[in-house]
């Protein structure tokens, strides 16, 4: 699957055209594609918000999947939560970190992760660095993980070799379990 973030702007801008066109060129199936925005891009009022959830439902309803990403800092209500179309919630990173401490944070990260699963979605912890932050996002049932303990950012061209490595890795270790 293949992640790709969105400004505001670009979805006011007719990105659902412009996604439908990549996507015929590549052959690339819309199911395999999937967008992230933030909170605060969709939910900005006027004629720009409007076409912004007008391209996400578009986009949406041809198999594009949809993440709003660092949810929880922005400035949405629950209500309009409902009128997204969306398949994952990300929890933003300062409430994974703040989660291994048993803070306030911990808090807004378990309801979170719950409000995910009631609306029937996925949550995703954001910026997992710390072996004690993906035991917190474990016992919350965070269904994925996304951070430095997993992997460092790459330059594309490094990505194939480290996919690569971490495929021989695996089968290795398959090998000599």
């Amino acid at each position: 699957m293949t992640w790709v973030n969105l400004s505001g702007r670009q979805l006011s801008a007719g990105i659902d055209v412009l996604v439908g066109e990549v996507l015929d060129d590549t052959g690339l199936a819309a199911s395999y594609l999937g967008l992230e925005v933030t909170e605060t891009a969709i939910v900005k009022e006027g004629p720009a918000g409007e076409r912004a959830r007008a391209a996400l439902q578009d986009l949406h309803d041809n198999g594009v999947k949809i993440a709003i990403d660092d949810f929880g800092t922005g400035v949405s209500s629950l209500a309009q939560l409902q009128r997204f179309p969306v398949d994952i919630i990300k929890v933003d990173r300062s409430f994974v970190q703040a989660a291994e401490h048993g803070s306030k944070g911990a808090a807004i990260a378990a309801n979170v992760v719950s409000l995910a699963h009631a609306l029937g979605l996925l949550a995703v912890a954001e910026g997992i660095e710390s072996e004690e932050q993906l035991a917190s996002m474990r016992e919350l049932d965070c269904d994925l993980g996304q951070g430095f303990l997993f992997a460092r950012p790459v330059p594309a061209a490094e990505l194939s070799d480290l996919l690569i490595a971490n495929a021989d890795a695996r089968a290795s270790a398959s090998r000599a379990a």
